[in-house]
């Protein structure tokens, strides 16, 4: 069956997004990231892209380990809160996290990693423009479970002078019950994590204000995930302003549907990035 493409149009309270989704729930995508590379098998299951899948249905269908019956309706000491923000030395990540985390096991991370050798991977998003690399040890109990994390690594995409979006730059959002992100508009899309590659390698798309008040725009960054760098094959990142014109510009759009990737059975993969302006603006693509 051939490859399908849908559009699919949200009118949200802020924006109105357009996202370009490969497939959906009838794609033939000739690679399916959800069983290659690091997903194979349902030793490693994965989250590498938002809610699971094209077809963003939020399904695991390898799931094994959470069952009903640890997650009695009340009294268990194994369901809630296990630690606070996650980070590093300062405890917590730099910036509000609205993009969901991903999550690969079995990865082989690199000696120059804070945390080589073969890992199960948390990665987080923030509005600041960074990323995160978690790792976690845990011991369940009678009394529940004793959690930690470490950092491997975090990777912030602002340049020299540069910044997250100001909140104060963005067009006001029409309607009392309406709001834009607050402080700061950086990576606020779900990455997308191409599993069928050796190392895998995660997309994710940053929002920033140029230096010197030049201006604003939207880049793309591949990062290799067992190192924490951006992929050295002299794209990443890719400068995302050609995709604006006038009216439109950098600044009035939300880069939030996430990202979405279509992989051929040959060849390079295709990121998908939908963009929507705050109502009454009403303009997206």
């Amino acid at each position: 069956m051939a490859s399908k493409r849908r559009i699919q149009l949200l009118h949200l309270c802020t924006p109105l997004i357009l996202t370009l989704l490969a497939g959906g729930v009838t794609r033939a995508q000739s690679v399916d990231p959800s069983t290659s590379g690091a997903c194979a098998g349902t030793s490693n299951p994965c989250v590498w892209t938002y809610h699971n899948d094209n077809a963003r249905d939020g399904v695991n269908p390898n799931e094994a380990t959470l069952i009903p019956a640890l997650f009695p309706v009340s009294g268990s000491a194994n369901f809630g809160l296990l630690v606070p923000t996650p980070g590093g030395p300062t405890g917590a990540v730099d910036g509000l996290v609205y993009a969901q985390p991903l999550y690969l096991s079995g990865v082989s991370m690199a000696s120059t990693s804070g945390c080589p050798g073969t890992q199960n991977i948390v990665l987080v998003a923030t509005e600041n423009n960074s990323v995160y690399a978690f790792t976690w040890t845990y011991t369940l109990s009678a009394s529940g479970y004793t959690f930690s994390l470490t950092q491997c690594w975090m990777l912030n995409f602002n340049q020299s002078g540069e910044y997250a979006i100001p909140f104060t730059a963005l067009p006001p959002v029409g309607g009392a019950t309406c709001s834009n992100i607050v402080p700061q508009s950086g990576i606020t899309s779900t990455p997308v994590i191409d599993t069928t590659v050796t190392p895998p390698v995660m997309y994710a798309v940053s929002a920033h204000q140029l230096a010197n008040g030049a201006g604003y725009t939207y880049r793309l960054h591949a990062v290799l995930i067992n190192k924490g760098i951006e992929a050295p094959n002299g794209n990443s990142p890719y400068d995302l302003s050609s995709v604006f014109t006038s009216p439109v510009t950098a600044a009035k759009e939300n880069q939030r549907p996430g990202l979405a990737m279509f992989k051929p059975s040959s060849g390079k993969a295709y990121i998908y990035v939908g963009f929507g302006v705050p109502a009454p603006l009403v303009k997206a693509w």
